[in-house]
């Protein structure tokens, strides 16, 4: 019995009966980056405090289709890894930090915020969400 219980769903299945396809990625955080110049200033300072700063200077990012494309036909979510001819291998949080040049230091943020989401986005980003944008307990 194979570990691997969700092939039926996964992209590689298709790649193995001969279907190809071309990933067209997308950032969701670009329109962020092309118009930093008219964030609020309490989000940058919190943006900057987070050690996250320099990266509003990249304004674009120019994606390796096949290579994205080559990654998701690896990756396996049930054990969180790229499966490679030579073995399996995954991301690791000292890889992003070496890739983005992040600082991973201080104390680690977990737990769960509780209260009303629409003073709090007001509180520590400087804005209020519309309504039409809070589902449930998200934004």
């Amino acid at each position: 019995m194979s570990i691997l219980r969700l092939q039926e769903k996964h992209v590689t299945k298709y790649v193995w009966e001969g279907n190809e396809r071309l990933l067209r990625p997308r950032r969701h955080a670009s329109w962020v980056l092309k118009h930093e110049d008219i964030l609020d200033q309490r989000v940058k300072r919190l943006i900057d405090h987070s050690g996250f700063g320099h990266l509003l200077k990249f304004k674009h990012i120019d994606f390796n289709h096949v290579l994205i494309t080559a990654l998701v036909e690896r990756w396996r979510t049930e054990t969180h890894t790229f499966h490679f001819p030579l073995g399996e291998t995954t991301i690791t949080l000292e890889d992003v930090e070496l890739i983005l040049g992040l600082p991973i230091d201080g104390q680690v943020v977990t737990g769960i915020t509780s209260g009303d989401l629409v003073s709090l986005c007001d509180q520590l980003l400087g804005f209020i969400p519309p309504s039409t944008a809070i589902k449930g307990n998200a934004i």
